[in-house]
């Protein structure tokens, strides 16, 4: 659904997006959502998808919620001074953030993609690649000790 929408995505990093304080959060973007239909609304918990906020440059220990804008593929984009939403009135500290969007007072940044280690983190726990390394040596085991064999072989004679 959202693949053939052009739309950029106003994107709010949370810390925990189970939490009272981004419910409350919550609402006040849903209620900007409504009156800025050219642009898609959306947050996200560092605690449930780290991976994915990490590749905003954002990480558990940076200052939270903020807030930017992505092109759903390689850039996303911070307005300077609106990235971060403070207690207090966030209804207008969103808008102030839009009104930044929309001036162009923006820094623009790449996605960045994990690392070839932090693929390959990804792909196999620790514990699986254990398993993995016993298997192989295993194997190699096998082949070993099937190519030694106590009996003599006959000899082939050939003749001509």
């Amino acid at each position: 659904m959202l693949n053939d929408d052009e739309r950029k995505v106003v994107l709010a990093i949370l810390e925990d997006d189970s939490d009272e304080k981004s419910a409350q959060l919550v609402k006040v973007l849903r209620s900007a959502a409504s009156a800025n239909r050219d642009l898609v609304f959306g947050y996200v918990g560092v605690k449930q998808w780290e991976e994915f906020v990490e590749t905003f440059d954002i990480s558990k220990s940076s200052q939270l919620p903020k807030l930017l804008v992505w092109d759903r593929n390689e850039e996303y984009e911070l307005v300077d001074g609106s990235e971060r939403i403070e207690e207090g009135d966030q209804s207008s500290q969103i808008s102030q953030f839009l009104e930044g969007y929309r001036a162009g007072r923006t820094t623009k940044k790449k996605v960045t993609g994990p690392s070839f280690m932090g693929f390959l983190n990804s792909l196999v726990s620790w514990s699986s690649l254990y398993i993995l390394i016993a298997v192989v040596a295993l194997l190699v085991l096998m082949v070993y000790f099937a190519g030694q064999d106590d009996t003599p072989q006959p000899r082939r004679v050939h003749e001509e």
